[in-house]
């Protein structure tokens, strides 16, 4: 157990500030790797911007983990792909949202909060098991072990975009 760690303070684009919160894993069984997810808060009519997370699940992770799957989280609020409709998330636009936030989030962890190499190896890690965990269980409810193949390219192809972003490119917003 390695505790929680105060996530980074998150705004979007508009200035709003955006709220961490704690959800019930209950909600969600059908992914037990899922560690937070962005939207709006249903209980104001989808007034506020927030962060759920599940705390129990993170304060299990690595610190470096938990602040990537928060900065992840926050930078889906700031390219406003939460405002995106359903019927228009593609496959093709959820990878590319989802690669968008993994990239500025490692970015954003390198430049401002002086991660290091060997931090980004704890992250990468701890993707490449969470996804796979997700696989082989995904593979067990569906009777289909052709999901763990597929899976296991994904978490390469994730952790190899971890690298380049790390490497290359220019500081997150």
């Amino acid at each position: 157990d390695y505790g929680l760690v105060d996530p980074p303070v998150c705004r979007n684009p508009q200035g709003e500030n955006v709220y961490y919160v704690p959800y019930a894993k209950a909600h969600f069984d059908w992914r037990n790797t899922l560690l937070a997810y962005s939207g709006r808060t249903e209980a104001d009519g989808g007034k506020h911007p927030i962060i759920a997370t599940d705390a129990e699940t993170l304060s299990h992770t690595p610190p470096q983990v938990q602040m990537q799957v928060s900065a992840h989280e926050c930078f889906h609020h700031w390219y406003g792909d939460i405002y995106t409709l359903p019927a228009r998330k593609t496959p093709e636009v959820v990878e590319m949202q989802e690669d968008r936030a993994d990239c500025e989030s490692i970015k954003f962890l390198r430049d401002r909060k002086k991660y290091t190499a060997d931090d980004i190896k704890i992250i990468a890690k701890y993707s490449e098991f969470l996804i796979m965990r997700f696989a082989h269980e995904t593979a067990a409810r569906k009777n289909d072990p052709s999901v763990i193949a597929s899976e296991e390219i994904f978490a390469k192809k994730r952790t190899e975009k971890f690298w380049q972003c790390f490497n290359a490119g220019p500081k997150a917003p």
